[in-house]
């Protein structure tokens, strides 16, 4: 009624515009109210899919420590400490590497900072300092990667901006909470630290869109390519500006799940010579792309912050 009564005081020349946001409008309300009932279950489903890369990789050092060992080695470029150790051989002098006790130690600690942070996050206890904890392997993935690998693909990159966003959102709205000043209720100045946490979160966690990039150019056909490309790009542009930040990120993470789905379906990986790393392979990158999700809806949920178009809207 209140939207039919400003559509009555608006100009001629200004009533097509204003219907045609009108359908904008009333999609933002709804995916408003459906975020406002499920509110309990769509915070944990996010802290689930934010927190599920962590869980597997603390899961996988538990289960296959021999293999995770040979991964947590090469990512953080332990193999420069191995020990040379030389041989005759047929007359031949070879020269092979022994590990060190520096991968074992590495391994361990990234178990510890997976395991306890997770607890802390899942329990809500310090959990800005659970994430500095939970974002130790991804940085080191990071700086690895632009030490080391500049020239390789940029899939590692970008799972690690997809983490670190990720988890920038479970820290901005803790943030949020430490806020307040009465319990239960929230305070009613500006948080700016909230706000340029959640401002960088947002851009970085913009990466899980570039995880799927080179998968779907290769994989589409043209044409198809390029209306994805279309319709994702003011998805892309309202979750950076903060412009109808909750529905451009709702869509946005359905997109990419349904992506991740169709491509990457680990379900269906059936042994074989290479069928076990073809399953890990696929179930990574499930992860990293579900903790993206993750954190595009946490952002639906907690909002663009000070530093978006919606909060200026509102001024």
């Amino acid at each position: 009624n209140e939207y039919k009564s400003y559509l009555s005081y608006t100009p001629a020349s200004l009533m097509s515009t204003s219907l045609n946001l009108g359908a904008v409008t009333l999609l933002e309300d709804v995916s408003d109210g459906i975020i406002t009932r499920i509110k309990p279950w769509s915070r944990a489903i996010s802290k689930f899919c934010i927190l599920f890369f962590h869980f597997f990789v603390a899961f996988l050092i538990l289960i296959e420590y021999t293999h995770m060992r040979l991964f947590i080695k090469w990512t953080f470029g332990l193999d420069i400490f191995d020990t040379p150790v030389t041989h005759e051989e047929g007359g031949k002098v070879i020269t092979s590497y022994r590990d060190t006790i520096a991968t074992d130690f590495v391994v361990i600690l990234v178990l510890i900072t997976r395991v306890i942070p997770l607890f802390c996050v899942v329990l809500d206890r310090h959990v800005a300092e659970a994430c500095a904890g939970l974002a130790f392997l991804p940085v080191c993935m990071g700086l690895n990667y632009i030490i080391r690998q500049p020239t390789s693909s940029l899939t590692t990159l970008y799972t690690c901006f997809a983490l670190l966003g990720s988890l920038g959102m479970l820290v901005a709205e803790s943030l949020n909470q430490t806020r307040a000043m009465i319990p239960g209720i929230p305070s009613l100045g500006i948080n700016r630290p909230m706000s340029i946490v959640t401002l960088i979160a947002r851009t970085t966690v913009l990466a899980v869109y570039f995880l799927l990039y080179g998968r779907i150019h290769r994989d589409f056909w043209p044409p198809l390519f390029y209306l994805y490309v279309l319709l994702t790009a003011p998805l892309i542009g309202g979750v950076l500006i903060g412009y109808r930040t909750k529905i451009s990120a709702i869509l946005l993470a359905g997109v990419q799940l349904l992506l991740v789905l169709y491509f990457f379906p680990w379900w269906g990986m059936v042994s074989g010579d290479h069928g076990y790393m073809m399953f890990m392979v696929y179930v990574g990158t499930t992860g990293a792309t579900l903790t993206g999700i993750g954190g595009l809806i946490h952002l639906a949920l907690i909002g663009g912050g000070e530093y978006s178009m919606d909060h200026m809207k509102r001024q």
